[in-house]
């Protein structure tokens, strides 16, 4: 999506923090780009503010690059940790650190809702993994699954 006119011209922090650190990497915009499957032309609109960075694409930062959402939403970057350290932390971790630096982002409705979702997803996924359980023990004991 485009910004509006009125901020055209004018860098993101994002777009600037995204810069910035292709530049620390000495990346060129085709280099950077090619890593993360998009255009050049597109790198170079979110460095400069003119298109905005979009969550499928932040993602693509955090998986291909180590950029932690944090830095690229909110310009912290944690002293304790080097890029290398962000990109060797378990998965697990950077899945729960990522999901409560999402919602921090949220209004309070949004989080709400986020948690409704992610509470909902829970009970189905553990649902199913339980009932296909009990149907292979059923089924290995001889006799059908009650349904």
């Amino acid at each position: 999506m485009k910004k509006a006119k009125e901020n055209a011209g004018e860098s993101s922090p994002a777009g600037m923090r995204i810069k910035a650190e292709r530049q620390r990497l000495g990346l060129t915009q085709g280099k950077m780009a090619a890593m993360l499957g998009i255009s050049p032309s597109y790198l170079g609109a979110i460095e400069r503010g003119t298109r905005e960075v979009s969550r499928n694409l932040l993602d693509r930062f955090h998986d291909r690059l180590g950029f932690s959402y944090e830095y690229l939403l909110e310009g912290n970057r944690s002293p304790a940790l080097s890029s290398l350290d962000h990109v060797r932390e378990p998965l697990s971790y950077r899945t729960k650190r990522d999901i409560s630096l999402l919602i921090g982002t949220c209004t309070e409705e949004e989080a709400q809702n986020c948690c409704s979702l992610i509470r909902t997803y829970l009970i189905h996924s553990r649902k199913q993994s339980t009932d296909g359980v009990r149907k292979k023990r059923n089924h290995t004991a001889g006799y059908l699954p009650a349904d």
